[in-house]
């Protein structure tokens, strides 16, 4: 179980140009593991600079902190984010990301005598179609992530694909 609050601030600086400010604290429960129950929050500050009228810059970058009873899952995080976004018409629309981020775990894995250290890359990209009669918008999502660690156990590479249908109501 995850809870979290998430208050975000905007300020529209010019015609173009937009800041944004976020912080996010949560609270996670492990159903069968009650010692890694955590807390932890994340502060992310983004601009967003609008190119014309469909398609924008962003900017971003974060860090934040998970405190776990069990050590090893404890960390502190920092990344950031730039993406891309183009409306081609009312209905079709991309959204390309490169997202970038580096992990220290608290804990020392006892297996391997140190501390994990993460750095991962995602490059993701999503076309979606809204479809009106419905309300409707179908979006195909591509990802590749290629994660390296200090602890050869957590070193991967992923590519997902995702077809998700949302709609407003």
């Amino acid at each position: 179980t995850n809870i979290g609050i998430a208050p975000q601030i905007s300020y529209q600086y010019n015609e173009r140009t937009a800041f944004y400010a976020s912080l996010s604290l949560h609270n996670r429960k492990y159903y069968k593991a009650p010692d890694r129950k955590s807390n932890g929050f994340m502060f992310t500050p983004s601009i967003r600079y609008f190119l014309d009228q469909s398609s924008y810059l962003s900017s971003s970058i974060y860090a934040g902190e998970e405190n776990s009873r069990t050590e090893i899952y404890g960390n502190h995080s920092r990344g950031f984010n730039i993406a891309y976004y183009k409306a081609f018409n009312k209905n079709i629309n991309a959204y390309l990301s490169f997202n970038g981020s580096n992990t220290d775990y608290k804990g020392i894995e006892t297996a391997y005598n140190q501390s994990r250290n993460d750095i991962s890359r995602t490059l993701s990209g999503t076309l979606s179609y809204f479809i009106k009669p419905m309300n409707s918008a179908l979006s195909l999502k591509l990802s590749r992530t290629n994660n390296s660690s200090n602890i050869a156990m957590y070193t991967y590479k992923r590519n997902q694909i995702g077809l998700d249908i949302s709609t407003n109501f």
